[in-house]
């Protein structure tokens, strides 16, 4: 009985011996082509990185320590205090070139500007109202004493003496008016005329000097005005106090041929009283024409 040796079974020919048939290749194993990196997984990467704490934190870390350590380096080579952390580092200041040229500044530019102080309320000079009208009260009252003494009776009476001062227009008389101005009133009996002047003259005191404390800067006139009529009032109300008349003493007239034409008699309290009432008129015609009325609103029209 025959028996085979497997081991030559599928064994190679040996060398030098002839192949019954033509020789076969050897066939290789195939290699697996290596992963290409697509753009899916990419991004499987990256969300994967950020969902890990522990990847991305302490290189963040890292960084901020090390902005926050140059920022104080840097400060501290500048001379100045250390930023404090996570504070935002100024801009780097750029030097300009030496031949650079700088704007120029107006002189308006380099004053600092000077502020004005508000114009302070006006408040009218008592002592020009009360000087003032002292002066024409004693002026008034010294006059009249003079007449009682020159040219008035023992009782006060018209003597019937008078100084001719300007001929034909002045003399020096003297006389009572128990009336007002123009011998206003004269006749009324002497227990109603007497304190109704009294009232009258002590009311126009109280208003002179209650205006002149209420007078602007612009009313020279006015503040002149009252003045002189407050001595002139203060004048009046010495002789009704005192005898219960006033002393007048100047008769201006004309005289014309045969006939003279004669202005009530008057006395220095009168003439400062018109003249006062003058400039308060005047006074009150300037602001009239410095502040005109507004014009009334014409009718509306109707157009069709």
């Amino acid at each position: 009985m025959h028996t085979s040796d497997p081991s030559a079974e599928g064994s190679p020919p040996a060398a030098g011996a002839e192949s019954a048939g033509p020789a076969t290749p050897p066939v290789e194993a195939p290699v697996a082509p290596p992963l290409e990196e697509t753009d899916a997984a990419r991004a499987a990467a990256a969300a994967a990185e950020d969902a890990d704490p522990t990847t991305n934190g302490p290189a963040i870390e890292l960084a901020l320590e090390t902005v926050e350590l140059t920022d104080a380096e840097a400060a501290a080579a500048a001379g100045g205090p250390a930023p404090e952390p996570g504070a935002v580092a100024p801009p780097p200041v750029v030097p300009l070139p030496a031949d650079a040229a700088l704007p120029s500044a107006t002189p308006s530019e380099l004053t600092p500007p000077v502020a004005v102080p508000p114009e302070a309320p006006y408040t009218p000079s008592s002592w020009f109202l009360g000087i003032t009208a002292f002066i024409v009260a004693a002026a008034d009252i010294g006059t009249k004493e003079w007449a009682k003494w020159a040219l008035a009776g023992p009782d006060l009476k018209r003597s019937g003496k008078h100084i001719e001062a300007i001929p034909g227009h002045l003399d020096f008389i003297f006389a009572q008016n128990p009336g007002g101005a123009w011998s206003f009133l004269r006749s009324v009996p002497d227990g109603i005329r007497r304190p109704f002047f009294l009232f009258v003259s002590a009311a126009a005191i109280v208003f002179i000097v209650t205006v002149y404390g209420r007078l602007e800067r612009r009313q020279w006139a006015m503040r002149w005005g009252l003045p002189l009529a407050l001595g002139g009032a203060i004048g009046n109300l010495t002789d009704r106090m005192r005898y219960g008349w006033v002393v007048d003493f100047i008769d201006a007239y004309y005289k014309g041929g045969a006939n003279e034409v004669h202005w009530p008699t008057f006395n220095i309290a009168d003439v400062a009283i018109v003249f006062g009432v003058g400039l308060m008129a005047l006074d009150l015609l300037s602001l009239r024409h410095a502040h005109p009325p507004a014009p009334a609103p014409s009718a509306a029209r109707s157009v069709v």
